[in-house]
């Protein structure tokens, strides 16, 4: 690990450190963030895998102004090869939360086709910002990945945590045959479930 502006030598017995030619390397620490300005924003991309007929696009819809508060298709992603459908939104970082779903519409109106299910949630959280106060959602149309994570404290090597619910992945409230979601242990002190 290096210091704060500590230079690196390469064994060069000529070497001087006022040199411009000589680099310095810098920690995360350093002084080389301090002109840059705390953002008040943080911006969101979207990604989801959706094959349209010609003159189709996917929009996002939801309760923002910047989503057309659920009545105007304000927000539209880009095509690219593959299928895939991507747009990046930028939020004030006082919105906290938001619900949206992806809406495939025809250019003049005559076809709409909004996602089945419940509406998406999105919750903001510092975890999920991976640079410069971007965050990545890859999504597939109509499906939806919850993560559990629950802190217990096992007794023994044969506990176990299981999780049941009204989906038909977490058991269906063990209707129908449903199996509940067997959780994993992630590290000794918590359990997951994917």
């Amino acid at each position: 690990m290096f210091n704060n502006k500590t230079q690196i030598n390469n064994n060069n017995n000529n070497f001087n450190p006022n040199s411009p030619n000589n680099p310095q390397i810098y920690n995360d620490n350093n002084d080389i963030n301090k002109n840059q300005e705390i953002s008040n924003t943080y911006k969101i991309r979207f990604s989801i895998r959706y094959e349209t007929s010609p003159g189709q696009n996917i929009y996002i819809f939801g309760n923002l102004d910047e989503l057309g508060n659920w009545k105007k298709n304000t927000f539209k992603l880009k095509w690219s090869e593959g299928h895939i459908w991507k747009g990046t939104l930028e939020l004030n970082k006082e919105i906290k939360s938001f619900e949206y779903k992806f809406v495939c519409l025809a250019e003049n109106q005559s076809y709409k086709r909004w996602e089945e299910g419940f509406n998406r949630i999105f919750l903001y959280d510092e975890k999920l910002l991976i640079a410069n106060s971007l965050i990545k959602m890859d999504c597939k149309w109509e499906s939806f990945l919850l993560e559990f994570n629950i802190y217990y404290p096992l007794k023994n090597d044969c506990e176990y945590m299981q999780l049941v619910g009204g989906a038909k992945g977490i058991g269906n409230w063990l209707n129908d045959k449903g199996v509940p979601c067997k959780m994993k242990l992630s590290d000794p002190k918590q359990l997951g479930c994917k």
